[in-house]
């Protein structure tokens, strides 16, 4: 799938630009936020970071294969790190189902695929995209993309960051394993206000920051320790919700949030649905990375066994 690539801005600066621009930016912001970084970071940038969040609730998602687990701020509470490698398939499936206020590539050289090529699918990725890169960078994207898509603000050495922003985003997926939809929803962002938007249902909702716990568990997470997400499960069970299920719960560091709780479209037997997910949980534990999107599968299909539907299901999922 093309996406059409609108530049905002383009910083030729220094080599931690990525930081005090991103920190401009989360001043700007009302709300809760949820910030990615694809790459490792050092304490004293995360800390910087944590600072610039205005509202608590914020979510700050490292996307690291080689973050070392024992530093100090994974402990905080609203931290997850992701250890799947950060491969262009799974940049994809993530944007299509997923939105963050800012991601950040702070260095373009640990990234396993062409980041100039994929500048487009990062862009509606997130509201507002931060990357490092070098000079040779910024010539591929002079030479790729034309000089109306981006505006020069100057430079001081080689190494550079450039800022991305995309005005509209649309997901295509409810969740990582399910197909694609046309327009299946909109993300209506400013820095005050975060909802999404059913164009099937014809409403929006406020958006909660943090990713999919499905996408969590899909990008081989492991801060939070699992144990605290069975937990979290096993607590949430205590509460009525219509549609309990895996990928009906955002991750926001230690804690669940629950979503659809109310989805008046169907009900599912509650404690079924908490046998099912506890199930799938243990298997995930022991199963392997290239093995879980056919386990999720699995557990879904059960699901779909005990769903009663109240009113007809809107839409129809189709693979593109």
């Amino acid at each position: 799938m093309l996406y059409k690539l609108l530049v905002s801005c383009l910083f030729f600066c220094s080599a931690h630009a990525w930081l005090d621009e991103a920190c401009t930016f989360l001043d700007q912001y009302k709300r809760d936020v949820t910030v990615m970084i694809i790459g490792s970071i050092n304490q004293q940038q995360h800390d910087a970071l944590q600072e610039h969040f205005v509202v608590k609730d914020s979510t700050l998602v490292l996307w690291d294969t080689k973050q070392e687990q024992e530093r100090d701020f994974l402990s905080k509470s609203n931290v997850l790190l992701l250890q799947a490698v950060c491969t262009q398939e799974h940049m994809q499936r993530f944007a299509d189902c997923e939105h963050v206020d800012l991601l950040v590539i702070p260095d373009i050289s640990i990234v396993p695929f062409d980041v100039v090529d994929a500048l487009g699918l990062l862009a509606i990725a997130a509201s507002y995209v931060f990357i490092g890169g070098d000079h040779d960078f910024i010539i591929r994207v002079k030479n790729r993309y034309s000089k109306n898509s981006y505006v020069c603000h100057g430079y001081t050495d080689n190494c550079i960051c450039l800022s991305l922003h995309a005005a509209k985003k649309t997901l295509r997926r409810h969740y990582w394993i399910v197909p694609t939809q046309k327009r299946l929803h909109d993300v209506l962002s400013s820095f005050s206000v975060k909802k999404i938007y059913s164009n099937a249902r014809k409403t929006s909702t406020p958006w909660k920051s943090g990713i999919n716990l499905l996408t969590f568990l899909m990008l081989s997470g492991v801060v939070p320790d699992l144990m605290i997400i069975r937990e979290q499960i096993i607590w949430w069970s205590k509460i009525p919700h219509n549609d309990f299920t895996l990928w009906n719960f955002v991750i926001r560091g230690n804690y669940l949030c629950a979503t659809d709780r109310n989805d008046s479209r169907w009900y599912l037997d509650q404690p079924t649905c908490l046998t099912y997910a506890l199930q799938c949980f243990e298997s995930y534990v022991n199963t392997r990375k290239y093995e879980r999107f056919n386990l999720f599968c699995l557990y879904r299909s059960k699901l779909e066994k005990i769903v009663q539907f109240t009113r007809c299901n809107f839409g129809q999922e189709i693979d593109e």
